[in-house]
Order: C-alpha cells, then structure tokens, then sequence
C-alpha cells in the first residue's frame, strides 16, 4: 500500500487546494516543485480524480492534452524540466482517464524527476504511469526507468523485479542493451 502525504482528501477539497496552490504558485508563495508534486498527488490519489480537475486549462479534450504534451516535451529537450513536468501534469489532468496520454504524461514526469536526482518522486510516477494503458514500447520505457531509480535508491529486489518484467517483454529491439 502506498504512503501518501496526507489523508484521502473528498474530489471537492481535492479541487479547492489544486486551486489554492495553483494561485499560491502564480503568487510566488509555492515554488513550482511543490505546487507540481501537491497537484499530482491530489490528482493521482483519488480515484476517479485525474481527468476531472482543472488546472491552468479549462479545456478536457484530447487534442488541448496533446498540445500540452508537446510543450512538455520542448520544455524537456531544453532540460527545463520544472516547466516540462507543469506541461506533463496539464496533461493528466486534462486527458481523458485511463487512456495512454495519461500514462505517457505521468511517463513523462518521471523522465523529468529522474533528470531532477529526484528519485523517489520517478519512481512514484513511474508507478502512476504503469497502471496506465501503455504501448509495449512506452511500458518498457517506463520499467526501465523505474529500475534504474530503484537502482539509485538502493532497492534492489524492486529493481530486480523490474528488469524481470523488461526482460520477460523485450524484444531485440527493445532497451535490453542497457541493461
């Protein structure tokens, strides 16, 4: 079971404080790693949740979450990756649930933690995007991912686990090179 940083807020106390820490963020009072890692958690945490709240985007459609995907991903190849993971985060909560984009952005974000040296928090996302509708190629992309941090963290039987699963599913093609 995962640990969270505070009790299972209701869906509307969860929006208030999106919408509280996004004006805090916007006012300078919260810095954008902890307005992003706060939303998130909101979001991920309820179920049901991703896909309903509402942040800078007022708009729920697949193509306004692709454009922010694509913001994140030239925020990401600038190595900007505070901005890259606020672009990653539209997405999920603008998507629609339980689709691939929202497994892609939460892949995306741990891309961008892991860029950070913020492990625990790639991991976290890696786990997020795992549970998500994913192409084979992005699902090895991800397990990879989370191995390797896991690695970093020193949890070796989790990231023994992980390379398992990559092995059982790696194709020639496939990231097995890294390994």
């Amino acid at each position: 079971s995962e640990q969270h940083m505070w009790p299972l807020p209701s869906a509307e106390e969860a929006q208030r404080r999106v919408n509280q820490l996004h004006q805090a963020h916007h006012n300078g009072v919260c810095g954008p790693d902890e307005y992003l890692f706060a939303a998130n958690e909101y979001c991920s945490t309820i179920p049901g949740l991703v896909g309903e709240l509402t942040t800078m985007s007022d708009s729920k459609d697949p193509h306004s979450a692709l454009v922010w995907k694509n913001r994140g991903n030239t925020h990401f190849k600038a190595k900007k990756f505070v901005a890259a993971i606020d672009a990653y985060h539209e997405v999920i909560c603008i998507a629609v649930p339980d689709t691939e984009l929202v497994g892609q952005g939460y892949g995306n974000i741990s891309a961008c933690w892991a860029s950070l040296n913020k492990p625990e928090r790639a991991v976290t996302a890696a786990s997020h995007a795992l549970r998500c509708p994913l192409s084979d190629r992005t699902r090895r992309r991800v397990l990879m991912r989370r191995a390797l941090q896991y690695r970093q963290l020193q949890l070796y039987s989790q990231a023994a686990k992980d390379v398992r699963a990559l092995l059982e599913m790696t194709v020639d093609d496939g990231p097995r090179s890294k390994l």
